[in-house]
């Protein structure tokens, strides 16, 4: 009799698992625990694009024609030797967003092993909830990595660098606030998004 209840117990786990997952990969864009994504519902570049109207497409496309990526960060970009997924959640209106998508797609374009994948925020079941449990706020663009199957690896890109975010932080006034916006928008700081990146790759690299 014991014997039978444990087999049954042990099944019926094992169909609810098999279910929970069926259901991640058809219904579920983000686990519960915030450690994978669906993949499934991310978009290419190009299609992320378009998803946001004209305005933006011609917004966007001129950032990525003014942006000088260094040769640094091409370098470093092409260290990677495993296939990851940088995954960026964002909306196309977002100019914190616009300023990452050149370095994005360097590293995607340089190196054979990166894919980069895009989700809206905004629409998108789910994505405010794993923002704010995997950072702690809802923030945009989140860039994270992750293994092909969707497992989210440590550490993520929130919103901007985190020397202009220190510096926004400290600011003391609105007028050097809005000053640091604009020129982090301008491109005054692409440096350090190359270099907040980089880490990002790295200690993905250098994780489990």
């Amino acid at each position: 009799m014991y014997r039978f209840a444990a087999i049954f117990i042990f099944f019926a786990l094992l169909s609810f698992a098999g279910t929970s997952l069926a259901s991640y990969g058809k219904d579920v864009f983000f686990s519960p625990d915030a450690e994978r994504v669906n993949l499934k519902v991310s978009v290419s570049f190009e299609e992320y694009k378009r998803s946001g109207g004209e305005k933006y497409i011609n917004d966007i496309e001129e950032r990525m024609r003014s942006c000088k990526v260094s040769e640094r960060f091409v370098e470093g970009a092409k260290k990677i030797d495993r296939p990851l997924v940088l995954l960026m959640i964002g909306m196309t209106y977002c100019p914190d967003c616009k300023a990452a998508y050149p370095f994005m797609e360097t590293i995607s374009r340089v190196n054979p092993y990166v894919t980069t994948r895009y989700i809206p925020r905004n629409g998108t079941p789910g994505a405010s909830e794993f923002l704010k449990a995997r950072s702690g706020r809802t923030n945009m663009p989140a860039i994270f990595v992750l293994r092909p199957g969707g497992e989210v690896l440590d550490g993520a890109y929130i919103e901007t660098p985190s020397k202009v975010t220190g510096m926004i932080m400290n600011a003391s006034s609105d007028e050097e606030r809005d000053s640091i916006w604009e020129d982090f928008h301008n491109g005054v700081y692409d440096e350090e998004i190359e270099n907040d990146l980089l880490r990002l790759l790295e200690t993905a690299l250098n994780g489990p």
